[in-house]
Formats: structure tokens, sequence, C-alpha cells
């Protein structure tokens, strides 16, 4: 038998030896850091919003100079029981369906019937609200502020736009993922 013909012939030089460009390493670098940043923080988003907590956008300027406009906050539920005068808490507004307030808790009373007196109040308000809740009732604690963070995420008032905003941004971030891995030897 011929050796020769079972001999595969001389294959042109592979793409995958040579080195790439340096443009094109700072972009799968650039991918690879804003893929590895996504899917921690949807990570993170997780685990908070498994632990009870959530974020929420201040839209006024009741709490300055502690809280501001468009500060991004972090807020825990908790059992109104657990309330603590000096506490920042974010309740429903007593009077009006599907606002939520996030003020000071200034003075807190046990009434009969088992339930628990508020009395909050912004720190730039003049005014304060009176609500009652039962112990067991929920409210959410300020834990901590980012400033500025609303004005990035307040841009589109509408949720639908957001979502498919944000839904394009992770769309493509996941073709370049796929292309990126697809491109590996």
């Amino acid at each position: 038998m011929n050796q020769g013909a079972l001999a595969l012939p001389p294959s042109a030089a592979s793409t995958f030896d040579r080195p790439a460009a340096p443009s094109r390493r700072w972009v799968r670098r650039a991918t690879t850091a804003a893929l590895g940043l996504a899917v921690a923080l949807a990570i993170a988003v997780a685990v908070a919003a498994s632990l009870g907590y959530r974020t929420e956008i201040v839209l006024t300027g009741s709490m300055r100079p502690t809280i501001a406009p468009n500060d991004m906050v972090l807020v825990h539920g908790i059992a109104a029981r657990s309330m603590r005068v000096g506490d920042i808490v974010s309740f429903a507004a007593p009077d009006q369906k599907g606002i939520v307030i996030t003020h000071r808790v200034r003075t807190l009373r046990r009434l009969a019937g088992d339930r628990i007196a508020v009395t909050t109040r912004g720190d730039a308000n003049n005014t304060s609200e009176h609500w009652t809740i039962a112990p067991s009732g929920s409210v959410a604690r300020v834990v901590a502020t980012i400033p500025a963070v609303g004005a990035i995420t307040d841009w589109a008032g509408n949720q639908l736009l957001r979502l498919l905003v944000f839904g394009i941004f992770g769309l493509a971030a996941l073709v370049a993922a796929l292309r990126w891995v697809w491109s590996r030897p």
C-alpha cells in the first residue's frame, strides 16, 4: 500500500495560531468583564431579594440632607414591632393607595387592641404622618443609601421601556459572549 495515499495534505495556517490584534484583545477583555459584572450583579440581586432586601428610588427632597431626590435606598423588610424611634422606614402611605413614603420614625406608642401608633416625618418636612399598624405588620427599614443612582434608572418613567432597553443590553451581552465562546479553539 502506498503511504502517500493515506497522508493528509498540508493544511493552511490556522487563524487560531496567530495572536489576536491588541484592539481585539481589548474588546474581548471588556466583553468578558461586562459579562462577569452582569452575572455578579444578577447573583447579588437574587441573593439580596431572597434575604428580604430590595431597592427603592427616592423621588422627593423630604428627607434632605440625609437622603436626596434620586438617591437609591436599600431597604430590608421587618415586622412593625421591630421599628425604633430614629429609624428611617418605607411604608404604604396611610391615605394614598399605591404610594410608598420613606420617612424617619418620630414616636411609637402601643394602643389598645394590639396596634402600634406611629408618627413619621421627613427630615426636611414640618408636618408628620400619623398611622397605625399591627405589630406583625410589615415595613421596610432603610439600611443603606446610594447617592444619585436613581437618576440613572429614573430616565424612563415607563417600566416596560426600561425592561426593553435592559433586555436589549442583556441580549447584546449574551450574543457577544456566545461569539467569544464560539471563536475559541
